[in-house]
């Protein structure tokens, strides 16, 4: 598996519009979209590709991240590396004994040709939630995708 570096942070917030605003006056400036197909899940999810973060707040208590925001409050809980190969991920996965929690494909927009994420489950992660992710945007590589939109 040939890990091509952290595509993003994902830090689990109290207030979205506050930690927004926080982030655009620490860096000097910030452009969070909002993600609004988030997998059907009741969460607010802003991303700024550039800085490498995303902002998530879960909007009901009794969904999984809800739950884990009353449990552990505001904290970076999932960090999203770039593979070259989601398959090579999987096969080193599985043969060092880590367990795949979930796969998903979200390669159906447009200006993307493949878009596959891994969450690999956090038991042997030290808590962490590991994903790997191989992404494409229609017409470029792997590395010429990293840190676009």
């Amino acid at each position: 598996m040939k890990v091509l570096g952290i595509n993003r942070a994902e830090l689990l917030v109290e207030d979205s519009d506050a930690a927004e605003a926080t982030f655009k006056l620490l860096f000097n400036g910030a452009n969070f979209s909002p993600d609004l197909g988030v997998h059907n899940r009741p969460l607010d999810c802003r991303t700024d590709h550039a800085i490498g973060l995303e902002l998530v707040h879960p909007k009901d208590e009794t969904d999984k991240i809800g739950q884990l925001m009353k449990a552990k409050g505001q904290h970076v809980f999932t960090v999203v590396y770039d593979v070259e190969s989601i398959d090579d991920a999987r096969e080193h996965l599985k043969k060092n004994g880590f367990e795949i929690q979930y796969e998903g494909d979200y390669s159906a927009k447009p200006e993307v040709d493949v878009h596959k994420q891994i969450v690999v489950r956090p038991d042997r992660t030290h808590g962490m939630l590991v994903v790997f992710q191989e992404r494409r945007l229609k017409g470029l590589s792997v590395h010429e995708s990293r840190g676009r939109g």
